[in-house]
């Protein structure tokens, strides 16, 4: 399991509800903490670059922190 906190500009902060609901699925579970934070969990690898592409696609300038 990969896993990873987000946040974003809170100029973006409309867009985090819409990437949610685009992202999570069987293998991804993502947690919302605010309007402009969230954890993100996937099953592997592969997962995860999927997720992180699309992070940079939405949001203009994410910062990404690894989690353990």
């Amino acid at each position: 399991m990969k896993a990873i906190n987000v946040s974003v500009g809170f100029d973006e902060w409309k867009k985090v509800d819409g990437f949610v609901h685009d992202v999570e699925d069987e293998e991804t579970f993502i947690y919302q903490i605010d309007e402009v934070q969230m954890v993100i969990v996937t099953e592997g690898e592969c997962s995860m670059a999927y997720v992180k592409g699309k992070l940079e696609e939405v949001f203009d300038d994410p910062t990404i922190d690894g989690l353990r």
